[in-house]
């Protein structure tokens, strides 16, 4: 059985990711983002797709007249992106170190996407770098999962059959050290491997700590089941910070 280090670098689990796993969030939560951002900004604004993944909301907010840039530093994921996208610019990246040639109306970091950075210190050169790329008022909208959510959900497995691959998911959290790993198996004919994505979870003080030091005023946060309706979400939390300066 061949090993990898990251899921996200092995095409043949960004095809599954794709169309099997992330596309179901965003149906669910772009309603929110369209309330919560999209109603407040011009329909011509231009909006940064921070871990934009393989693309999907970066489809959903282009299809809507915005014009969108999208930034991950997954090679195999920006393939998708760009092939479903093509009119978009998509460019590899690592958000800590991001820096753009243009500022934005609103970046959106999306599916608990920020959980991947392994400290408050990441999170705080990721806001730093969000913080300096969009314009002042400007939203910056993102999604992160709280110990509840984390251990509430992360157990059991899950999984399934697509374009002749079985894959399965095998999530776990763990309390001490604040990290959720997925354990990913996949097997296509003779070929079989074993995939890991990690997680980090923060609290919710090292988050507003990020965002104050990283110069954002104010910030909104809800949970994304209890008070925005998102179905089966509890203890994933949406945030909103704006740029006062």
């Amino acid at each position: 059985m061949h090993h990898s280090a990251c899921g996200y670098s092995d095409a043949e689990f960004v095809a599954i990711y794709d169309a099997c796993i992330a596309e179901s969030f965003i149906d669910r939560l772009f309603p929110i983002i369209d309330r919560l951002v999209l109603k407040h900004i011009s329909r011509t604004a231009r909006l940064l797709d921070l871990c934009c993944g393989t693309g999907n909301l970066a489809c959903r907010l282009s299809h809507c007249g915005y014009r969108v840039t999208g930034i991950d530093n997954s090679s195999a994921m920006l393939e998708r992106a760009r092939q479903k996208l093509p009119e978009a610019e998509f460019i590899e990246a690592d958000a800590r170190w991001l820096s753009v040639s243009r500022t934005f109306d609103a970046a959106f970091c999306t599916f608990n996407a920020l959980a991947h950075f392994a400290s408050a210190q990441e999170l705080r050169a990721v806001f730093s770098r969000v913080h300096s790329s969009i314009d002042t008022a400007g939203f910056f909208f993102f999604d992160l999962n709280t110990e509840e959510a984390y251990r509430e959900r992360w157990r059991g497995s899950f999984g399934a059959t697509h374009d002749g691959t079985e894959w399965q998911v095998e999530p776990w959290y763990d309390q001490r050290s604040r990290t959720a790993h997925n354990r990913i198996r996949l097997k296509n004919g003779v070929r079989a491997c074993e995939l890991n994505v990690t997680q980090h979870c923060f609290q919710q003080t090292e988050i507003l700590g990020a965002l104050r030091e990283s110069g954002f005023g104010q910030c909104r946060s809800f949970d994304a089941a209890l008070e925005l309706g998102v179905p089966n979400e509890n203890g994933h939390l949406i945030f909103i910070a704006t740029k006062s300066s």
